[in-house]
């Protein structure tokens, strides 16, 4: 009994974990996506005012081409977090629910769960990628 406490707690703390990297991949993502976007805006403000206040057509051009631009590497460097991101939370979704139901399992039925089987699964989580 005292093997199967130590497994569980052990089951928890790894979940608390993943649950901690989880929260904090979609606050960095959700921080880094508002930052672009306003970044992107305020850019844009820069450049109308800077196109409005210019009257001589070639550095209204280079202004235009500026913002444009600046719109797509803002535009593909929101993609590419969005992938990025969703990978990472993806993945630590998918340990949370494996942890989640071998505490269940745990929990349910102690003396059905093979420990050598459980031991290597729980060891073979990389808590850090």
């Amino acid at each position: 009994m005292k093997d199967n406490s130590q497994e569980i707690l052990k089951a928890e703390k790894t979940i608390k974990e993943l649950k901690k990297k989880y929260f904090i991949s979609k606050s960095v993502f959700l921080a880094v996506s508002i930052f672009l976007i306003l970044a992107s805006a305020f850019n844009g403000l820069l450049s109308a005012y800077a196109i409005v206040k210019n009257n001589q057509i070639i550095p209204l051009w280079i202004f235009v081409s500026i913002a444009f631009i600046n719109a797509i590497i803002a535009f593909l460097l929101a993609i590419s977090a969005l992938c990025n991101f969703d990978k990472k939370k993806d993945a630590n979704k998918e340990k949370i629910m494996f942890l989640i139901q071998k505490e269940k399992e745990l929990k349910e039925n102690p003396k059905l769960v093979d420990r050598d089987k459980l031991i290597n699964d729980l060891a073979t989580i990389d808590l850090d990628e």
